[in-house]
């Protein structure tokens, strides 16, 4: 019986020992290596853009209140 305790203790502390390392593992693997001045990022920012440009064409007033005002 001592055996299967024994046994059952170890199993107990190698699983959390596991989750353990899974969970620190977790926020390293999410970052990513892609440069911030990789071409992908000025391509998304050309984009973001040009919709910006679109809306202000669409909304004259608004266009209009940002050039008064540019902290807006």
């Amino acid at each position: 019986m001592k055996k299967k305790r024994s046994l059952c203790f170890k199993q107990s502390l190698i699983l959390a020992a596991l989750a353990t390392l899974f969970c620190f593992s977790l926020p390293v693997s999410a970052q990513t290596s892609v440069p911030q001045d990789s071409p992908h990022d000025r391509d998304t920012t050309r984009a973001q853009y040009s919709a910006f440009d679109r809306f202000l064409d669409g909304h004259p007033e608004v266009a209009e209140q940002l050039r008064k005002d540019r902290r807006l």
